[in-house]
């Protein structure tokens, strides 16, 4: 492989434009698929094409990723949503934003905030038979307070995504990825979030309740309840 390895992303949303810039500064970014986020503010196709002006921007969902394959020594995937068929002849990299195997799923960011866990942190692991399950390549983390913005604890993950690519390009141009397979007993599970998880249950201890409001904030819609028979967003 040479000096600077060519790769590229499949990247949606703020996880997937950090992810896409800590690659570019380990590897040359031949290429960045993304889409629109549904539901949010987050960044959209837009984005990338002004961070990476000269880099091939794909917008869809359902990239040809045999082709892309063809051109890469590499394939990362950040806040990528929808399942792909991994390609034969460069290995493709899942990097989630949880110390797997803890919280496999949907939103592992939002439902630790949730949960006050005393740390965030992004994996970097091969694709597997079920979602999130593959063998650890690299995982960084960092010590978080309580409460937290859903905003500042995705700045945080910022240098873990950037971490988790460097090390895994360095076992690349080494010759070979080194895996490790996840403790099957230790995983835990963040389920799928939709618009009427928004809502504010206040059976949850005051500090819960807090906890989530700033957890689904900007750049999501917020915490929904009602006040006076009217609907009313807690930002």
């Amino acid at each position: 492989m040479s000096a600077r390895p060519k790769v590229g992303v499949l990247a949606a949303g703020m996880k997937g434009l950090m992810a896409a810039q800590g690659a570019s500064r380990h590897a040359q970014l031949e290429v960045v698929a993304t889409y629109q986020p549904r539901g949010t503010q987050e960044p959209g196709p837009e984005a990338f094409r002004t961070e990476f002006p000269g880099t091939e921007i794909i917008v869809g969902k359902s990239p040809d990723i045999t082709a892309l394959a063809q051109r890469l020594d590499a394939l990362f995937l950040a806040g990528w949503q929808f399942l792909i068929e991994p390609p034969a002849n460069v290995p493709a990299i899942v990097l989630h934003d949880s110390l797997l195997p803890d919280l496999r799923g949907f939103a592992p960011t939002v439902t630790a905030l949730m949960l006050g866990r005393p740390r965030l942190g992004v994996s970097a692991v091969l694709p597997g038979r079920e979602a999130d399950s593959g063998g650890l390549l690299a995982q960084h983390a960092v010590e978080i307070t309580h409460p937290l913005r859903i905003a500042d604890a995705l700045e945080l993950l910022r240098p873990c995504y950037e971490r988790c690519i460097r090390d895994v390009l360095s076992d690349l141009q080494r010759g070979a990825l080194s895996s490790t397979p996840q403790d099957e007993s230790l995983a835990t599970y963040s389920i799928w979030r939709d618009d009427e998880d928004y809502w504010i249950d206040f059976r949850h201890p005051a500090d819960r309740v807090l906890r989530t409001i700033m957890a689904l904030g900007d750049p999501y819609p917020g915490s929904r309840t009602t006040v006076d028979g009217k609907i009313v967003t807690i930002h």
